[in-house]
């Protein structure tokens, strides 16, 4: 499968990407002084995959609640990415369909985290700005692969 899968990483290209869907509620009416605790999460699935064309769907949620008080919600923020590949054809190896699907959700998986993840990070800055809060900085994606983490 690694093999199948370094040969994937040469032959893909990032062809587009965009907004999917979007969805932010502001539950504090008055000023915020207090601080906050801030739960990320993202999720991301191959969404469609045909002869050289796949595209993935990222999923974020930011929920955002009082630190000193759980209950009370801040804001939440929800929203997804569309990203889009392409795979340069090569005359030198053919790849088994069935082992490029699992190399391309192995990609999805690995990969598309890291591609999405300035975009994500630009939207919360300007999204929780726009909803009257000083920008959410948040940090940069790191990929730390399970033999890595399970090892130590």
């Amino acid at each position: 499968m690694e093999k199948i899968y370094e040969r994937l990483i040469q032959m893909v290209d990032l062809n587009n990407l965009y907004l999917h869907s979007i969805s932010s509620k502001r539950y504090y009416p008055d000023p915020f002084q207090g601080n906050v605790d801030v739960d990320i999460g993202m999720s991301q699935r191959l969404e469609y995959y045909k002869d050289d064309f796949f595209a993935a769907l990222a999923i974020f949620y930011i929920h955002a609640r009082e630190e000193n008080n759980p209950e009370n919600k801040v804001f939440d923020i929800e929203f997804s990415y569309i990203l889009e590949y392409r795979l340069q054809k090569s005359n030198d190896i053919h790849l088994e369909k069935e082992g490029l699907e699992e190399a391309i959700k192995l990609f999805v998986q690995r990969n598309v985290p890291v591609n999405i993840w300035p975009y994500a990070r630009e939207l919360i800055s300007q999204l929780t700005m726009r909803m009257g809060f000083p920008p959410l900085l948040i940090g940069t994606y790191k990929y730390i692969p399970q033999s890595s983490a399970s090892s130590e």
